[in-house]
């Protein structure tokens, strides 16, 4: 190995200053040692351990996230947030270690489904890997809505913990799975405001699915899940228009969306309802076959 690689949580202060000069290199706007800690030193990182950095003669070199949260629930990780030093030498070596190094750490959380996903192309070149499918930021110009059946119940205090159960089993089986748990919830609902909103949908009494919507900027980017039982009976369109709709009363400029590509279901369903890509965030591939 030509350097060290280290987890976050377990930096000295020094090694932390050395990371810090890392993330501010390019930045005009600076972090401080804080505004890092809290970007890093967060439960799905298992704070700070799914975070590894690179570091060789006092310098930090590259950087990589493991998404840990649902590791031992769903037996997944997801590898993101690469950083690399400009101009640095060996960059081969240093990318395979600690993509081995995040494998490695991914299977001691018990993950056996572990994905990589680079926003640069290139760093899978330098890795021998190819893409298998993206993640897109996705835009709806026609906007008209039909009547719709759906109504919305808003996230509170008193139905808390079955907005846990709606959440995960529409969730938890898809690709690029993820659960939420009562702490993530109970801070959801802290932040509910003019910007962030947290529903069930309901058709009639029934609870069939949720609903999640951030607005910034008169940018409107909503989330949409519909429980197992629900699916393959016309809902997800009807989810998708009360979304739209939701954010035509919010009188927002842009309606957008983020998506996996290999959903397939969903995927295909936004291109049918008129999404159109207009940014690739991610180029993803499966470095283990789930077993």
């Amino acid at each position: 190995m030509i350097g060290s690689i280290k987890s976050y949580n377990s930096l000295e202060q020094d090694e932390k200053n050395l990371f810090c000069d890392f993330i501010n290199r390019n930045n005009s706007d600076k972090k401080s040692k804080e505004d890092i800690e809290k970007l890093f030193n967060l439960s799905i990182y298992d704070y700070g351990r799914g975070v590894l950095l690179y570091i060789i003669d006092n310098k930090v070199v590259a950087k990589l996230c493991i998404v840990l949260e649902v590791a031992k629930d769903l037996n997944s990780s997801y590898i993101h947030q690469f950083e690399i030093l400009e101009g640095i030498c060996n960059i081969n070596i240093i990318l395979s270690e600690i993509v081995q190094r995040a494998i490695d750490v991914s299977r001691e959380y018990g993950a056996n489904d572990i994905r990589l996903g680079v926003s640069d192309k290139h760093i899978l070149d330098k890795l021998g890997l190819y893409a298998q499918y993206n993640s897109y930021k996705m835009n709806l110009e026609n906007r008209n809505t039909i009547a719709n059946i759906l109504d919305l119940e808003t996230l509170s205090e008193g139905n808390k913990y079955e907005y846990i159960k709606i959440y995960n089993d529409s969730f938890s089986d898809m690709p690029h799975g993820t659960i939420t748990n009562i702490n993530k919830v109970e801070e959801n609902i802290t932040n509910i405001n003019d910007l962030n909103y947290y529903f069930f949908v309901l058709d009639g009494n029934k609870r069939i699915g949720f609903m999640e919507v951030t607005i910034n900027e008169e940018e409107g980017i909503f989330d949409i899940g519909l429980c197992k039982g629900y699916r393959n009976k016309g809902y997800g369109k009807l989810i998708l228009d009360k979304a739209i709709e939701f954010l035509n009363q919010k009188n927002v400029k842009k309606v957008s969306l983020i998506v996996i590509e290999e959903n397939k279901i969903a995927y295909n369903m936004y291109l049918k309802r008129g999404f159109e890509v207009k940014k690739t965030l991610g180029h993803w591939i499966k470095l283990t076959d789930g077993e």
